[in-house]
């Protein structure tokens, strides 16, 4: 036992064992059983006085050993409150878990069948397959054309997604546009919103972007582009 590691993880309840020598301290001033019949004396003859007071009752010796039992009891309650450790390890009990945004253009464009059976259902089997390896990352998804719509926030659920993912598709979108900057925001107020160790945003989409410069759009941490016939 490493006595030079002794602490209390609760030191505050150790102020407790001010009450026991703040008792006695009062026992010891107001329970003068010679003082206080002395004090009569000045008032009454010695051999009147057993008929004029009260019997105290308990003698004082027994009076003497409550208080010690009931000392050691507070003391013992207050030091096991306060917790005595002669050891510890420092455990980290909450991590946060790396990120992942994905942003899905839905756009007219990947309706196109260049890749079979098309660019957005090859989309879908892209973010099929990194739910399969996202152990350990929570996953968010961003659906955009003209405007960005979170489909799902962060999460480690992923069978959320997995159901709801069928259902993405280009006639969902009634606004056509293919603006990536507002998806873009959009994941990272996500991000932001959540602890991590890691944060990332991939944007699966065939490029067509409205804006010139994807390296300028892109905030930190910096989102990859994927194209639905690359491998991820």
């Amino acid at each position: 036992m490493a006595f030079s590691q002794f602490h209390f993880l609760q030191s505050a309840w150790l102020w407790g064992l001010l009450a026991v020598p703040a008792v006695i301290l009062l026992y010891a001033l107001f329970y003068k059983t010679t003082a206080s019949i002395q004090l009569l004396e000045r008032f009454a003859d010695r051999q009147l006085l057993p008929h004029l007071i009260r019997h105290r009752g308990l003698p004082t010796a027994k009076i003497r050993r409550s208080l010690l039992f009931w000392a050691l009891a507070w003391l013992c309650a207050i030091v096991a409150m306060a917790g005595p450790s002669w050891n510890y390890t420092e455990l980290q009990t909450f991590k946060g878990a790396a990120n992942l945004i994905i942003v899905l253009d839905l756009s007219r464009t990947m309706n196109a069948q260049d890749v079979k059976p098309s660019r957005v259902a090859r989309a879908r089997e892209e973010i099929q397959d990194l739910l399969d390896l996202g152990r350990g990352t929570d996953i968010g998804l961003v659906a955009y054309a003209a405007v960005p719509h979170m489909v799902t926030p962060l999460t480690d659920d992923f069978r959320t997604i997995q159901n709801l993912l069928p259902d993405l598709d280009t006639s969902l979108v009634t606004l056509q546009g293919d603006r990536l900057q507002p998806a873009l925001e959009m994941a990272a107020r996500m991000l932001k919103a959540e602890p991590s160790s890691s944060n990332s945003i991939l944007v699966i989409s065939d490029g067509g972007f409205q804006e010139d410069d994807f390296a300028e759009l892109a905030p930190p941490p910096a989102a990859r582009i994927s194209t639905p016939w690359e491998s991820v």
